[in-house]
């Protein structure tokens, strides 16, 4: 029991974090609203009598956070294609965030050649392929936001 209730307490926490995060979406006008109407949600969803495993109130919380997001995005225009500065230069650092991690994986690479270290093989070489690949989608992703922005600002 004791382990339900702190997996609430942090899915509380997270999930109001998360709320939080999906009103800086929202036209001034409207953050503080909805902010109070979905974060009053959230302990309805962790008390529900008609679910008994804490877990999975706890689950059913987080998804509901992570819909305000989804939600205060798509009403603020961003599924759109309407991109702010704030969106550009938030994209901009991700993608050098990106750029930056690809470097330094160059750089263990010839650093392990220079040092006569053998290379990953087996299960290795499988998690380096998908993690280059989830980096190189991540990073495709915002430069095309970055590109957007500036056609959008040209």
């Amino acid at each position: 029991m004791r382990g339900d209730a702190l997996a609430q307490q942090l899915a509380q926490r997270l999930a109001g974090w998360l709320i939080r995060r999906a009103c800086r979406d929202l036209p001034a006008a409207a953050r503080a609203e909805r902010g109070r109407e979905w974060t009053a949600e959230l302990p309805a969803i962790l008390d529900d009598p008609d679910v008994r495993s804490g877990w999975l109130r706890s689950a059913r919380a987080l998804r509901f956070a992570l819909g305000t997001i989804r939600t205060a995005r798509r009403e603020h225009g961003v599924f759109r294609g309407q991109l702010t500065g704030a969106d550009a230069r938030s994209a901009g650092m991700r993608l050098f965030v990106c750029a930056s991690l690809w470097l330094a994986a160059v750089c263990l690479v010839r650093l392990g050649a220079v040092l006569h270290i053998p290379p990953p093989h087996g299960i290795w070489i499988a998690l380096v392929v998908l993690a280059a690949a989830t980096v190189e989608l991540f990073a495709l992703a915002q430069l095309i936001k970055v590109v957007r922005w500036l056609c959008q600002h040209d």
